[in-house]
């Protein structure tokens, strides 16, 4: 019997003795459906309890306290104690937090899930590495909380749809670094050597109706690239992107809001749609207006703000 199913359905053993602790009816998550996930996830070492206090003053749409590679071995169980104590911090009460938990099979992810377990209300969701249907199925057992469910690995990238499709998912992660190293790859991390996976990805996400988060830019002080990498991160269709520094934050939030451009159109559209409604197919600046273009202006003016849980 592989780990997978030891987690999931093993009667009486540690696995299931620990999901009947926190989350003993298996009730449905309640997940409120958005069209605005977050434009920046700032990524924070979860042992370090002065990053975790001054991320709360950085401008990212949701913070990501990672107990799984930013922690060393030795370090975990005091990262654990340092992340509950975040979550009870009145401080970060208005905080979008999802927790980067280690593989949900191995001993440190599920005591990474028992310890959030009592706090599970002031989370956003978990994010699950090298997630399978297996592994994001896995965390349910546990932990009845959303995930962002993290694609680094092939298999990932191969059942994408699949784990989009779980109820209990919101959106998924490309992990451009982790697939990269998998894949043997040399170089840099351009879009012309991920674009194949990271366009599979969203269209994943888009087929499972949640929402995909781009993978960060390891290579810092670099703005310009940064800037090159968030905006072709958009025109794939990602809604947003991973932050491994504080200064990545103000370019990564502007590369994914609407233009002024955009939102002038956005207005121009509903204008037309206000004063003559009852067509079917609208005119704007010249262009053909129709149902799809309408929901696209709406998603602009909605504004790109994290609403997960």
């Amino acid at each position: 019997m592989n780990a997978w199913h030891c987690l999931t359905s093993c009667a009486g053993s540690p696995c299931d003795e620990l999901a009947a602790v926190t989350n003993p009816t298996r009730q449905e998550l309640n997940i409120v459906p958005t069209s605005s996930p977050p434009r920046s996830l700032l990524a924070v070492p979860a042992d370090n309890p002065r990053l975790l206090s001054s991320a709360l003053r950085r401008p990212a749409d949701a913070l990501m306290p990672d107990l799984e590679d930013a922690v060393a071995p030795a370090a975990k169980e005091h990262a654990r104690a340092e992340v509950v104590r975040f979550l009870t911090d009145p401080a970060t009460v208005d905080t979008t937090l999802l927790v980067r938990v280690n593989d949900p099979a191995s001993e440190a992810g599920r005591l990474d899930l028992a310890a959030l377990a009592p706090n599970a209300g002031r989370l956003a969701g978990v994010v699950v590495p090298k997630s399978s249907r297996q592994s994001v199925a896995a965390v349910r057992e546990i932990l009845n909380v959303p995930v962002l469910a993290l694609i680094e690995t092939a298999v990932g990238v191969e059942e994408a749809y699949g784990i989009a499709r779980q109820d209990h998912v919101v959106g998924v992660l490309f992990g451009s670094v982790d697939y990269t190293a998998e894949l043997a790859s040399r170089g840099g991390l351009h879009v012309s050597e991920l674009g194949w996976a990271k366009s599979r990805v969203v269209n994943a996400a888009a087929a499972g109706g949640v929402w995909a988060v781009a993978g960060p830019r390891t290579v810092l002080d670099d703005e310009p690239g940064l800037r090159g990498e968030a905006e072709t991160d958009r025109s794939l269709g990602f809604a947003g992107k991973l932050c491994v520094h504080p200064g990545q934050l103000a370019v990564v939030n502007a590369a994914f809001a609407p233009s002024s451009e955009q939102r002038a159109w956005a207005r121009r559209v509903f204008d037309a749609l206000e004063s003559d409604g009852a067509a079917g197919v609208l005119r704007v600046d010249g262009q053909m207006i129709d149902r799809p273009l309408i929901e696209q202006a709406r998603s602009v003016l909605s504004g790109p703000r994290a609403v997960v849980a």
